[in-house]
């Protein structure tokens, strides 16, 4: 059974409608301001924990450990980091070198599925 841990969560803004993103990547947006990560290539500043409306509070677990929802099959042990639909997926490095490592992940699964990742910053896959 999945459990979630304490972890370091920060306040933001929701610069869209964030009402269907619990659980996935988002990107700085501007001060104070959060969005989904959209881009392979985005550097995802956390996880967001609940839902808001535009303009509204977030909060985003920024380091520790987080549910995610899972964009391709991911086994526990690899490094992740988001797709382009701010879903968690697997990273190989030295091959994924134009993304960023996000965490490790704990619990692994398919594509559609929740897995449980430590998120911290790694800087890109290099």
């Amino acid at each position: 059974m999945a459990k979630q841990y304490d972890g370091f969560d920060v306040p933001f803004a929701a610069y869209d409608d964030l009402s269907s993103s619990q659980w996935l990547f988002v990107k700085m947006n501007g001060n104070g301001i959060v969005d989904a990560c959209d881009g392979t290539t985005d550097v995802p500043v956390g996880v967001l924990q609940d839902e808001a409306a535009t303009g509204q509070g977030v909060s985003v677990r920024t380091i520790g450990y987080t549910k995610v929802i899972l964009g391709d099959t991911v086994t526990a042990g690899q490094f992740v980091g988001t797709d382009a639909s701010a879903a968690c997926i697997p990273l190989t490095p030295g091959t994924s070198t134009t993304l960023y490592v996000a965490g490790q992940a704990v619990v692994g699964g398919a594509s559609g599925e929740i897995g449980e990742i430590i998120l911290f910053h790694g800087g890109r896959a290099s």
